[in-house]
C-alpha cells in the first residue's frame, strides 16, 4: 500500500504524515485504519512515554554526540526489557 502524496513503504510512516492524516479534512479509509493501526501499536508498546523520557535525558545529559547517545541509551533499554 502507498501511502498518499509518497513513494514510502507504508512501515515508514514519518511523523509528518501521522499529522497529516490526523488533521486532513477528508481522510480515506486507508489512512484512518494506518492512524489507528499506528495508536495501537504505540500504545501496546508504551512507545510515546519511552520517547519522552529518552528525549528528557538526551537534554539533560547534553552529549557532543547525541545519536551515539540515543544508540546507547536504547541498547541498555532493550537489555533491560529482555531481562526476566
Amino acid at each position: 500500500m502507498k501511502l498518499p502524496g509518497t513513494s514510502e513503504h507504508p512501515r515508514k510512516i514519518t511523523i509528518n504524515q501521522i499529522n497529516n492524516m490526523a488533521t486532513s479534512s477528508s481522510p480515506n479509509v486507508d489512512e484512518d485504519e494506518s492512524l489507528k493501526g499506528c495508536e495501537v501499536f504505540v500504545q501496546k508498546h508504551n512507545i510515546q512515554q519511552i520517547l519522552k523520557e529518552c528525549i528528557v535525558n538526551l537534554c539533560i545529559a547534553k552529549p557532543e554526540r547525541p545519536m551515539k547517545f540515543l544508540r546507547e541509551h536504547f541498547e541498555k533499554l532493550e537489555k533491560v526489557c529482555e531481562s526476566p
